[in-house]
């Protein structure tokens, strides 16, 4: 499905890439007769042999947990644009890495002792809005925390 799809993009970029610039058009048009109409060979698409814990980063929203209402890190189960605003802990995706689990888990308790609220994108009130993690083979963990200091006086921030 995802090659079927990758083939009638290169279609359509020879096509493209010919009303862009038609000096390229017999090169292009040699390319098709040898690539089923494609301006380029498309070797077939290779399984991973890793398919757990892969992810190397990720963006997690802050917000309230769907049932609890605690602050949660984690990701939403809807868009803002159909009125859902909660979030789910990450614990069972099992493309998340543990060290970028134990990153999530540790902001979270962190938030949950703030006394600083979650952003909320329908009032714009709030301050914790999204933490994102970045990890490597070699161990290191790269964490971004993005916040909404708007209402932060000079000493809150």
């Amino acid at each position: 499905m995802k090659e079927d799809e990758i083939h009638k993009f290169l279609q359509k970029l020879s096509k493209s890439i010919e009303k862009v610039n038609s000096s390229l058009k017999p090169i292009l048009s040699k390319y098709r007769k040898e690539n089923y109409y494609q301006c380029c060979p498309l070797q077939p698409i290779k399984r991973s042999p890793v398919t757990t814990a892969y992810r190397n980063k990720c963006e997690f929203t802050v917000g309230r947990h769907l049932y609890t209402k605690e602050k949660t890190v984690g990701f939403r189960l809807n868009s803002y644009k159909e009125g859902s605003m909660s979030v789910a802990e990450p614990d069972d995706c099992i493309n998340i890495s543990e060290s970028m689990l134990k990153a999530v888990k540790s902001f979270q308790a962190y938030i949950r002792e703030s006394d600083k609220d979650v952003y909320n994108p329908e009032n714009h009130a709030g301050y914790w809005r999204q933490l994102t993690v970045r990890t490597s083979n070699n161990a290191d963990v790269l964490i971004i925390i993005v916040m909404h200091p708007q209402s932060l006086s000079e000493v809150s921030a």
